[in-house]
């Protein structure tokens, strides 16, 4: 039992060193592009679009899904 447990913290600190590193060449590379240095690929480019519009789509669902809550809250109110 004790070295499942040692196991699975050695586990867990690979995974978050690894985490560390994605996050550290992530922010490098954004770096790189604020100061002009490189640009950002056609794929990388196109996925950004996507993101902004699924953010533009996800917004009107939660709307929608606010409306229908004050829809059916005024309809018990009047009932």
């Amino acid at each position: 039992m004790f070295v499942s447990i040692i196991n699975h913290s050695f586990r867990r600190a690979r995974e978050v060193i690894i985490e560390d590193l994605d996050m550290f060449s992530l922010m490098f590379t954004k770096f790189l592009r604020w100061i002009g240095v490189t640009k950002p690929s056609e794929s990388e480019i196109q996925e950004e679009r996507d993101s902004q519009m699924r953010s533009k789509y996800l917004d009107l669902i939660e709307i929608f899904s606010q409306r229908i809550d004050q829809l059916l809250k005024a309809t018990t109110r009047v009932c």
